[in-house]
């Protein structure tokens, strides 16, 4: 069941638009079982398995090896028996006590992790939601944030003052030489930064907004080992911090062709063909790339290019995409009419070796033509159907496109 349930909550935790809960369950007649939804959350980022299994098909080979994979990470669960009277009472009051009294202000299922923890898996998404919930409750008008922005100091900059704090400290930050740093209750900007004289900035709600949001996540940790070595999700994170970047500024112009679930999906698909370490061996351009939202969520981005005939797109991508790919890589070129003498130099040298040719995947989301009828009519003429036969041959190829593993 726990299996299935995995499945089955795949897709909408990966379409952003709801909060990762802190914990799930499933039950059968006997017991009532809770996991730590973060013990997963990795799971679906690896190119292990094949998310296309249904649910249902629990007699499959592709199921049956998902299931062994969720029995070695399943860690933990807080069972409660179903057969007596006494379980069930206990399973009430631990619903009672946490569910019952969210909106209360108590801590969200404290008894097993204290919220969802926050690693790089899943770093951009609860920057997100930071964005959405408690950067709007910050005292500062869009005046003040440009002006903050001029002096170098961003949204990301606030959250991870709150990433970065104490939690028996009142998270009040950890380290001082932060941009900022949270203190009391409210944000405050570095010694050395001032932004038209602004040093604190304070909450329209009382701080209500930033309560509840660190009631649902849990800050990474700082002494624990991970993985075997000694970086660990805090210091992981910080190295990496580039990856912030808010939604809003990713759905500029072209990137609202591509959903963030459509460039998800396209991760997950390349995942799975090349292995779940494929960043590190292959390079990845996206030639149509708009303002760049089909390459967000990627990390090596030194083997990252982007171009578009949009000279006003690269100008965006410079600007608000700084660390997220290297500026020299991110280029104006019309790959339908331009010589690849325009390329830069390292992208041509990949290009024209065959060997390292082999490593370049073309991850587009194409500019877009439709097919036509013949003898259609558009507008005033009357177009030939061999006209638009190119893009017939175009779509017919596209659709025969393998990943070659």
């Amino acid at each position: 069941m726990l299996t299935q349930l995995l499945l089955t909550v795949k897709k909408i935790y990966q379409s952003g638009q709801i909060t990762p809960p802190s914990l799930i369950g499933c039950f059968d007649p006997e017991t009532f079982a809770i996991f730590s939804f973060a013990d997963f959350i990795a799971l679906y980022n690896q190119g292990v398995v094949d998310w296309n299994i249904a649910p249902s098909d629990y007699k499959s080979a592709e199921f049956k090896k998902f299931r062994k994979i969720v029995e070695v990470t399943a860690k933990n669960p807080v069972t409660f028996s179903l057969k007596t009277d006494g379980g069930i009472k206990e399973l009430k009051d631990y619903i009672k006590k946490t569910i019952g009294n969210y909106g209360a202000q108590i801590s969200f299922f404290d008894d097993l992790s204290g919220g969802l923890e926050i690693t790089l898996t899943n770093l951009q998404h609860i920057f997100n939601i930071w964005i959405d919930e408690v950067k709007p409750q910050i005292v500062a008008n869009d005046k003040d944030w440009q002006e903050l922005q001029n002096d170098g100091v961003y949204p990301s900059d606030f959250f991870l003052a709150d990433v970065y704090g104490d939690e028996s400290n009142y998270g009040n930050t950890v380290d001082s030489n932060m941009k900022v740093i949270f203190r009391n209750g409210e944000y405050r900007l570095s010694q050395s930064i001032v932004s038209r004289f602004i040093e604190t900035f304070d909450f329209k709600d009382g701080s209500a907004a930033h309560g509840n949001f660190w009631r649902k996540y849990k800050r990474p940790p700082r002494s624990e080992k991970f993985s075997g070595e000694t970086i660990t999700p805090y210091t992981e994170i910080l190295e990496r911090k580039d990856l912030l970047v808010p939604r809003d500024i990713m759905e500029r112009k072209g990137a609202f062709f591509t959903p963030q679930i459509w460039v998800e999906k396209a991760h997950e698909a390349i995942a799975q063909a090349l292995g779940e370490n494929w960043q590190k061996e292959y390079y990845v351009w996206d030639c149509a790339c708009g303002t760049g939202n089909l390459l967000v969520g990627l990390t090596n981005r030194k083997n990252l290019f982007a171009s578009t005939i949009d000279e006003s797109d690269i100008r965006i991508i410079h600007a608000n995409m700084k660390g997220l790919i290297f500026r020299e890589n991110a280029f104006q070129f019309d790959f339908l009419n331009d010589s690849f003498d325009k390329l830069p130099e390292k992208l041509r040298k990949i290009i024209e070796s065959p060997e390292e040719r082999r490593k370049l995947i073309v991850l587009i989301n194409p500019p877009y033509a439709e097919t036509m009828s013949k003898n259609m009519t558009v507008g005033s003429e009357r177009k030939s159907g061999n006209q638009k036969s190119m893009v017939d041959n175009v779509r017919f190829i596209n659709c025969n496109v393998k990943i070659n593993s």
